[in-house]
């Protein structure tokens, strides 16, 4: 028995069947829609003008160039050249609040390179919806969690364990278990059972995988069903979206454990529908699984049936946003759900491109001199085969009237000179280079010569539109990365988190949305772009000796005891180094303070002498204020008077006293502080002394480099570029 037996042979109540109904009309009405529309032969011509097939019919002489092809082939690096770099970073409000937020940020970085990045194959995926999105105007990506085959979405490109080899054997068994007449089909599934049974004995695979999956979606299979969608970036936003997956009536018996209703439409190999349900070579069927935002539930059904493929769920493993759809586009248009592609803009000019050229190797063979001779002259027969047919560098002697010039015999036609002017293709070239952007440097040929300041405006333009198209797969990706973070979240346990990010990985056990209001998922931008090498050692080059420089300053200034002159030097390189779009620590250049080496300070015994001194001085003060005032009063007679001023002198003699220890206490301290600070000094000096030795090597071996790949790097010729 299958794993949906159970659940799809009981019947339906009449209110599932009135939802599949209705869900099976929507459907219906969709895919009128897109016949009507013309949608899948619109899109199959503009993929047949990538591949350069249209006006081909297939005789010698035509000239076909695609230039589509090679445009989307020079800017595609410049786009997506190598993985982008994840950063998760704390929100503004959260700052060193939360004291595990940075080590989650750390560990989430690590789990999202690995499962995200790597073992999704995001840079294979990411372009070929770029591809997509270039050829017919959007790239769509589906974002899931594999973990169970029984209840996953449907995946395409599932990572490999024994669940398909499980779900294959359940379905051979119970197709042998079925009467089949024909003897040899029976022992064929007997064998192929016995190999399932073989390959999973031998463990050839891990029993079970679990992690992100990346799908590329066919732009044709993607419906969304909500008519009050006017915007492209307003699709997540509609009702519900269907996702059509292409299966042959085997596979989806295999899938969903039960057949094919009878009521579903029949395909053929090239996804027609077949008028005729018997029809043979009708054995594909399109099973649509409907992603329903207002009920948050997932419905999976066969085109034109009327019940379900699988019983409604709830999926368990979202996002903060309910679609796993992530549409990439780069020519949205205003009031409008479909974009513009880039093969819709540049196909007019590939067309007028190839029959220019067409045109112009016709009339070259047109062109070709046209030789005559007069037919009774004085020239025979074999004269005329052996001048057709002589070799190069070969004497033909002829024979005729020796007094008569050969010109009079033989003769050639005038044919109308070529106008290269009307076939010129630069204009066409240059619409082109308008249209996408892909100028010149980029397809690494010269159409035509150009100033150094004409070739620098190009580049410059080039360099802006490759950045918004940059920054447009940058955002897709940091949505993807932003759904996959929360499913990772949702799914993983701190186990598995630590066989990727270490033993002191921190993965809190809190909602995503109390997580996502701490941190955010961003690409550094240009991280995913072709990296610049000459431009970078050309950078680091005019940057090094002010990095250099900065880091003796601070050095300096810490030495001196001005720390907060140092924070300020710091706080200058680093907002230096980002307007240079530079991610360089600067602090991991600079020694950070020992303990040792602190401010010194006066004694702890030394400051108690200095206090209690201080306390008996005040004492003393007040006892002398109140005896001004007893002699003023008059009220103090003569031996009072004087015992006062014995008590006074002899008060007088002791603060004296105690001042005269109290300054001998403090030079002897000032002497021990001074000790300390040449002690200081002294062991700051070899430090700065070591670390400007090693620092002058640095510069030396970064000198010597950019000397070697300047050599390295100079052209075997010089080009000279006339104004």
């Amino acid at each position: 028995m299958s794993y949906t037996e159970d659940a799809n042979d009981s019947e339906l109540s009449p209110e599932q069947k009135a939802l599949a109904k209705r869900w099976g009309k929507k459907l219906e009405k969709a895919l009128k829609q897109h016949k009507d529309d013309g949608v899948e032969k619109r899109l199959k011509e503009l993929r047949s003008y990538v591949r350069g097939d249209v006006g081909d019919d297939g005789e010698a002489g035509l000239v076909r160039t695609n230039i589509i092809h090679s445009n989307f082939a020079a800017i595609l690096p410049q786009i997506y050249a190598k993985n982008p770099e994840i950063a998760v970073t704390p929100t503004e409000s959260v700052g060193n609040v939360v004291p595990w937020v940075p080590g989650f940020c750390k560990t989430m970085q690590s789990v999202l390179s690995r499962v995200f990045v790597k073992d999704a194959k995001l840079k294979k995926r990411a372009k070929s919806a770029i591809r997509s999105a270039m050829t017919t105007s959007i790239g769509w990506a589906k974002v899931s969690w594999q973990k169970d085959v029984r209840t996953d979405p449907l995946i395409e490109n599932r990572l490999s364990d024994t669940q398909d080899n499980l779900q294959r054997i359940q379905y051979l068994i119970d197709e042998i278990k079925e009467d089949d007449d024909s003897r040899c089909e029976l022992e064929a599934k007997k064998a192929e059972l016995e190999l399932q049974l073989q390959s999973l004995n031998q463990q050839a695979e891990v029993s079970t995988v679990e992690g992100i999956v990346i799908d590329r979606v066919l732009t044709e299979d993607i419906f969304i069903l909500d008519e009050t969608i006017y915007d492209f970036d307003q699709y997540d936003q509609a009702e519900a979206i269907a996702h059509r997956v292409w299966m042959t009536e085997e596979q989806y018996e295999q899938t969903f454990g039960k057949d094919v209703p009878k009521s579903s439409l029949k395909y053929g190999s090239d996804k027609r529908e077949s008028k005729d349900n018997d029809d043979e070579r009708a054995y594909l069927v399109a099973v649509f699984e409907v992603w329903d935002r207002v009920s948050n539930t997932v419905y999976t059904l066969c085109a034109g049936a009327d019940e379900w493929a699988r019983d409604p769920y709830v999926p368990a493993s979202i996002g903060r946003r309910f679609f796993p759809f992530f549409a990439l586009a780069f020519n949205p248009v205003d009031g409008r759900v479909e974009p513009i592609s880039d093969a819709e803009l540049l196909r007019e000019l590939q067309d007028e491109y190839n029959t220019t050229r067409t045109n112009f190797a016709e009339h070259r063979k047109e062109n070709l001199p046209v030789r005559f001779y007069r037919k009774g002259g004085d020239l025979t027969d074999n004269d005329i085969n052996a001048l057709a047919n002589r070799r190069s560098n070969e004497w033909v002697g002829i024979e005729g009237d020796p007094t008569q010039p050969i010109e009079k015999d033989i003769g050639i036609l005038q044919n109308p000179q070529i106008d290269p002017n009307t076939y010129d293709v630069q204009p066409i070239l240059r619409d082109a280079e308008m249209v996408l952007g892909a100028g010149d440097a980029a397809k690494g040929v010269i159409n035509k010569a150009k100033t150094a300041t004409e070739a620098e405006i190009m580049s410059q333009g080039l360099q802006s539109r490759v950045a918004e198209r940059q920054d447009v797969v940058e955002d897709w990706i940091a949505e993807m990365a932003q759904y996959a973070a929360e499913l990772c979240l949702l799914e993983m346990t701190l186990p598995q988190v630590q066989r990727i990010a270490g033993a002191d990985a921190v993965w809190p056990q809190l909602s995503k949305e109390q997580i996502f209001d701490l941190v955010q998922v961003e690409i550094r931008a240009g991280s995913a772009g072709r990296p610049n090498k000459a431009k970078e050692r050309e950078q680091w080059a005019q940057m090094f000796p002010q990095i250099q420089q900065s880091i003796t300053q601070i050095m300096e200034l810490r030495k001196n005891g001005e720390n907060d002159m140092a924070e300020t030097m710091m706080k200058l390189m680093e907002e230096t180094l980002r307007r240079f779009d530079e991610r360089i620590d600067i602090e991991s250049f600079i020694p950070k303070k020992e303990e040792g080496e602190q401010e010194p300070q006066i004694p702890p015994e030394i400051q108690q002498q200095m206090q209690q001194a201080q306390e008996a001085m005040q004492q003393l003060q007040q006892e002398n204020e109140q005896l001004k005032q007893e002699q003023q009063s008059g009220m103090v007679d003569m031996q009072t008077a004087e015992t006062k001023a014995n008590i006074d002198a002899q008060a007088k003699t002791n603060a004296a006293l105690i001042d005269a220890d109290v300054k001998r206490e403090q030079i002897a301290s000032n002497e021990r502080v001074e000790l300390a600070k040449i002690e200081a000094q002294n062991r700051l000096n070899e430090q700065s002394a070591a670390q400007n030795a090693v620092l002058s090597q640095l510069a030396e071996m970064v000198q010597a480099m950019h000397q070697a790949m300047c050599q390295m790097a100079q052209p075997a010729t010089s080009v000279v570029i006339e104004p």
